[in-house]
């Protein structure tokens, strides 16, 4: 229940106690005018009628009588009872409400029977104006309140969605003007740390693109040191080792062989790193036979069936976005070997969602708990997410019994964070 209908409901409950009382008190009040009027009417009507003279009746009747009224019976018939009071009238006050007999003649006798009734409308009118005031009165001040009340919680609304908006990382959120000068004092602070939010991730931003991109820049410096210095090292050292198998006796040309094989298997491995560092296959072949690649070396060495569909083509990154979307997928197959325990299938497909933005998903069938770990926030996670941003893509991810999911959305839509205010 809202703060406007909780003030509404005690104004409601206060208004009705107000008239419970206003109520009992005005019936209270009118069961004494009930005995004054009624009594003061019947001892007015026993003074005119002693003793009782025909004209005296005649003129009683042709005038309207209040409170009382009067009955001419034969002698011997039982006198009318005067009515009964409504039960919301306290008894006490019709106690002494009786019929008074004054014999007229030898034949008929004039009874003088007491009448509230007239007295009882006129309270019930006064109780039904009271109800119908209080009511307007209510409906009117559960109106005023919803209204003032209202008006006053939309800058606590206002201020709320900013904050919504700063948890989302959408740090242009703004608020308004107010005509409270206390809620601009906390719009104007709010602004203010928006605005010094803002800047702090601007910052960080520009230090995570620098970091990524001089990491980047390193790994490819690396490789090709690798490769153009071990490499040619390790190309010397095996063709030494040939010319050594050649002239050497049966015990030398066994170890030639021997640092041949070692050699080899130094430069499988040494190529390995050096694609893990720049994968020069990007340059080569482009994106998508890059990707195919990758998977299938992960398969081979954790013996996993993959699946691959390029359902729809890859878009036309330049070849630094193509090195974040194949660090993307190869940050999430690292994610699989150490948190997708029991996963048997990765699946990596590239299709359009239904506003035609180009998805890239990879998934795989882990149902450990430690699965949990891949959405942890954790460092793989953020470099990722790092990586889409400057890309202007969006990286999600999913959990769920079926396994993990990793989402790449490109173009990533934009959201307004701006917040307007006023009042």
């Amino acid at each position: 229940m809202t703060a406007v209908w909780r003030l509404n409901l005690v104004v409601l409950l206060v208004f009705a106690l107000a008239t419970v009382i206003t109520v009992y008190v005005m019936l209270v009040q009118a069961s004494r005018d009930i005995e004054r009027e009624v009594s003061a009417s019947v001892d007015a009507t026993l003074r005119l009628l002693s003793p009782p003279r025909r004209a005296v009746l005649d003129a009683l009747e042709a005038s309207p009588l209040r409170h009382v009224h009067l009955e001419i019976l034969p002698a011997g018939t039982a006198a009318p009872v005067a009515p009964p009071l409504p039960g919301l009238i306290s008894p006490e006050v019709g106690a002494g409400f009786r019929t008074h007999s004054l014999p007229l003649d030898q034949h008929s006798v004039v009874h003088i029977v007491p009448e509230p009734a007239d007295e009882w409308d006129e309270v019930l009118e006064s109780v039904k104006f009271v109800l119908l005031l209080f009511g307007v009165t209510a409906l009117l001040s559960c109106s005023a309140i919803w209204l003032a009340v209202s008006r006053g919680l939309r800058p606590v609304q206002d201020i709320l969605a900013a904050l919504r908006e700063v948890g989302l990382r959408h740090f242009d959120a703004r608020l308004g003007r107010y005509a409270v000068p206390e809620i601009n004092t906390i719009a104007e602070k709010f602004n203010g740390m928006a605005a010094q939010l803002q800047r702090s991730d601007r910052e960080n931003t520009l230090l995570m693109d620098a970091l990524l991109t001089l990491t980047e820049r390193e790994r490819t410096h690396l490789a090709r040191e690798l490769h153009d210095d071990l490499g040619q090292y390790l190309t010397g050292i095996r063709s030494q080792a040939y010319v050594l198998a050649t002239g050497c006796d049966d015990s030398g040309r066994e170890a030639a062989q021997r640092l041949i094989a070692h050699c080899g298997d130094m430069q499988s491995g040494f190529r390995r790193l050096i694609n893990e560092l720049h994968p020069v296959v990007l340059e080569i072949a482009g994106l998508e036979d890059a990707l195919r690649q990758l998977l299938e070396n992960s398969s081979a060495t954790r013996h996993r069936q993959v699946r691959i569909g390029f359902e729809s083509p890859t878009p036309d990154f330049d070849l630094e976005a193509q090195a974040h979307v194949y660090r993307i997928v190869q940050e999430a197959l690292t994610n699989v070997d150490k948190h997708a325990q029991a996963a048997t299938e990765v699946s990596l497909q590239s299709t359009r969602t239904s506003a035609g933005q180009w998805q890239l998903c990879l998934s795989d069938n882990g149902h450990s708990a430690a699965a949990a770990g891949h959405n942890s926030g954790g460092i793989g996670i953020r470099s990722m997410r790092e990586r889409a941003r400057l890309i202007g893509a969006q990286l999600t991810t999913e959990q769920d019994r079926h396994g993990f999911r990793v989402r790449l959305i490109w173009p990533k839509e934009e959201n307004d964070g701006n917040v307007s205010g006023g009042g």
